[in-house]
């Protein structure tokens, strides 16, 4: 049987309710994750681990960008769309002109600081114009990505993100080729294209979903809801990208380059659990608003399985996949790759909880939290990475990753008044105690010295082990997990 048929199979087996858009968001992440990672191989023996370090850093302030230019409205139009309102339009409409008439008052402010922020980042000022362009490119792409999420319209979605997926990889990698100095800029010139293109194409679609409009009172309700999300956004993107910065600024873009080549790794849990996250929202708002969780809870206790699954075979064979997608310059840093996935569980843990937040519109208690841990995650980076280098990043990571999750979740069981629409923690244990197992597995095989042949016969064992308690369920028998 091949491989897709028996992933098919497997995940209609487990009843999920939003499988046929689950099934759309995951060959669109599989797809693009797959060519990313089969293209590695190329990127990193093209690139130094320097230029890497500063294309990252590129990367980082493009998503920074996005999220400040955009007042984080993509998401209020998005929260709009679940309220079934016959103004949404003229909602979004007037939300769009905003973004547009915030963007005219920002240029010149982010032209006069360039030089101050290249010189932060150690690099061209002409990065940071690029770098906003293309940000203010895609919000629009963004707003009609999350519209289409909105609407359970996942197969055009697919459709839209594969096919920039691919061309940017594949522009980016000839334009990185035809260059023969600083050939990072190849990715920076690629994507500011193919953001262009995509918004020309975009424009007659987004106009489906806008009305020409600048309602005050619509604009007001959109901000009260945005503008708490923007610190919240640009906390959790300090603690997801920001470590890069910090070393690209203290130790250099070498480590900085070695550091993001593990992460991009270890961030293909973080990329399937976005595709999940797109199918099942729209789920859970319609469980809560129905006042009953427990169809919900049980497909993401059955979901919960195959990304645990995935982060434990990654975790395992993190050093061998590695070693596989990178060239020998970069396997210094592989031995972040664990602590990266078990950093992203524990997103994707949050992530989940973090779904009331924004159903009781209650977005002002997370940015808080999340503000406080953005600014605990910058002293502490500033604080062990001169000590320790880039490893200490990592830790630091997780370390606020871990108390992101308890203090989310300790605050849904504060807020919810009906007890029996929270997603009951207890179902999960079984996944996270073999996610651990594989971890201290990990460890251990790392720092003993095992005979190549019985290390790779005990990971094999224990993915194996640990694919048979995860679906022994689902496989052999009728019965609920």
């Amino acid at each position: 049987m091949k491989a897709g048929n028996f992933i098919t199979g497997l995940l209609k087996k487990t009843e999920l309710g939003f499988y046929k858009e689950l099934k759309h968001y995951l060959s669109a992440e599989i797809i693009i994750k797959s060519v990313g990672l089969l293209t590695l191989p190329i990127l990193t023996k093209l690139l130094s681990p320097d230029e890497f370090g500063v294309l990252k850093i590129y990367e980082s302030l493009v998503l920074i960008f996005i999220i400040i230019a955009s007042l984080g409205l993509p998401s209020a139009i998005k929260r709009k769309y679940y309220d079934y309102s016959p103004d949404f339009n003229s909602y979004s409409g007037s939300s769009i002109n905003l973004i547009i008439a915030f963007n005219f008052f920002l240029f010149p402010i982010i032209f006069l600081f360039k030089k101050p922020v290249s010189e932060y980042l150690n690099f061209d000022e002409k990065i940071i114009i690029i770098a906003w362009i293309s940000s203010f490119l895609m919000i629009f792409y963004r707003i009609y990505t999350d519209y289409l999420q909105a609407a359970k319209r996942s197969k055009e979605f697919t459709v839209l993100k594969v096919s920039q997926g691919l061309s940017l990889v594949f522009i980016s990698l000839l334009w990185i080729y035809l260059l023969t100095d600083n050939r990072f800029y190849g990715k920076i010139y690629a994507e500011l294209l193919i953001n262009a293109i995509f918004l020309l194409i975009l424009i007659p679609k987004i106009r489906s979903i806008y009305s020409f409009s600048f309602d005050l009172k619509k604009l007001a309700d959109a901000l009260k809801f945005s503008l708490p999300m923007i610190p919240a956004l640009l906390s959790a993107l300090v603690l997801s990208y920001f470590d890069q910065i910090i070393i690209n600024d203290l130790k250099g873009s070498y480590q900085t380059g070695l550091y993001s080549v593990a992460y991009q790794i270890g961030m293909i849990v973080y990329m399937i659990q976005l595709s999940s996250a797109a199918a099942y929202q729209p789920y859970f708002f319609e469980a809560v608003s129905k006042n009953n969780i427990y169809e919900f809870q049980n497909l993401i206790k059955k979901y919960t399985k195959f990304i645990v699954f995935i982060s434990i075979s990654l975790v395992v064979f993190s050093q061998e996949i590695g070693k596989l997608f990178t060239d020998s310059k970069y396997y210094e840093g592989l031995v972040l790759i664990p602590v990266i996935v078990f950093s992203y569980i524990l997103y994707y843990f949050y992530t989940l909880y973090a779904n009331y937040y924004v159903y009781y519109k209650k977005t002002g208690i997370a940015s808080l939290i999340i503000i406080f841990l953005a600014i605990l995650n910058i002293v502490l980076n500033y604080i062990f990475i001169p000590k320790f280098g880039y490893f200490a990043a990592a830790y630091t990571t997780l370390f606020a990753y871990f108390l992101q999750f308890l203090l989310l979740w300790i605050l849904v069981y504060k807020f919810v008044k009906n007890k029996d629409l929270i997603l009951k923690i207890g179902i999960f244990y079984t996944d996270i105690f073999l996610f651990v197992i594989s971890l201290i597995l990990f460890f251990v095989l790392y720092f003993t010295d095992f005979n190549i042949v019985i290390e790779l016969i005990l990971k094999l064992s224990f993915v194996i082990l640990s694919a048979y308690i995860l679906f022994k369920n689902i496989l052999f028998t009728n019965k609920n997990i």
